[in-house]
């Protein structure tokens, strides 16, 4: 993987751990009939508020610290971000820390990460959310606390003789006030408040905007939308091309300054 080329420095890790941050974006493409087909077979101008051109969801699992994509995958517009997530688990390496933006917290996919995941994880919820617990956490005072998050009433009924399927799952909730005041909660398993203290869980969310300008550089810098190609297989090449591109451009960026001591500025994407 492409952190190996990396030297072993803990300015690339967060109390040992590598850290990740999940996310999808949509990507416009050329207006092809395949491309319709394939991706967006409700754009057009023949449908109202689609608009033209066809789009695709693009998901991107993100090194924060290393600043280099690990995993991607490119479906139709309307496809699941957490489905996408989940397809993209086994490309983490294991016992590091993933993040997730409040549109992936759901009561399957933590169950699936605390099953199937042997590091952390560390969500940022909407203070405005099915959990029952999450509601009674909001309107106490408390800042950071336990709370057990079960699943959906409905599901609860139909599984009541499967115990896997209705189990409660422990998890710790912090309040995250924004800059504009907008209230939020990371929800993580991450329990001992020593090590990992509310204040810098909070700082560390933060860091999730790595990913965000990841797209903005795919988008802007490489003009990634600016396709060649008009059919499917064409346009996923150019999109794997271009995460390639940032990772090798990563790699001599660290490999230009390592050799120096890290003295030199870091030369720029």
């Amino acid at each position: 993987m492409a952190h190996t080329f990396f030297p072993d420095s803990d300015q690339y890790k967060w109390h040992g751990m590598s850290v990740y941050a999940v996310d999808g974006s949509k990507y416009t493409l050329p207006a092809s009939s395949e491309l319709r087909e394939e991706f967006d077979p409700e754009s057009g101008l023949e449908n109202t508020g689609k608009g033209h051109y066809p789009q695709c969801l693009v998901s991107t699992i993100y090194d924060v610290f290393r600043r280099l994509p690990i995993a991607k995958t490119v479906v139709a517009c309307d496809s699941s971000e957490r489905t996408e997530a989940l397809k993209m688990l086994h490309r983490v390496p294991p016992d590091n820390l993933i993040m997730f933006d409040r549109g992936y917290p759901g009561y399957d996919i933590i169950r699936k990460l605390v099953r199937n995941y042997s590091g952390h994880f560390l969500f940022r919820c909407p203070a405005k959310n099915s959990f029952l617990a999450l509601k009674e956490f909001v309107e106490s005072n408390k800042t950071d606390a336990i709370i057990f998050i079960n699943p959906p009433n409905e599901r609860q009924k139909k599984t009541l003789s499967s115990k896997s399927s209705s189990e409660s799952i422990k998890l710790r909730a912090i309040k995250l006030q924004s800059p504009g005041g907008e209230l939020s909660i990371l929800l993580t398993d991450l329990f001992d408040t020593e090590i990992y203290s509310e204040t810098s869980l909070q700082s560390l969310y933060y860091k999730r905007w790595g990913i965000e300008v990841h797209y903005r550089d795919d988008k802007e810098t490489a003009e990634i939308q600016e396709f060649h190609c008009k059919n499917s297989n064409g346009v996923l090449q150019e999109i794997f091309a271009s995460s390639i591109m940032n990772v090798i451009s990563r790699i001599l960026m660290i490999t230009a300054v390592e050799p120096t001591g890290g003295k030199k500025p870091e030369p720029q994407f």
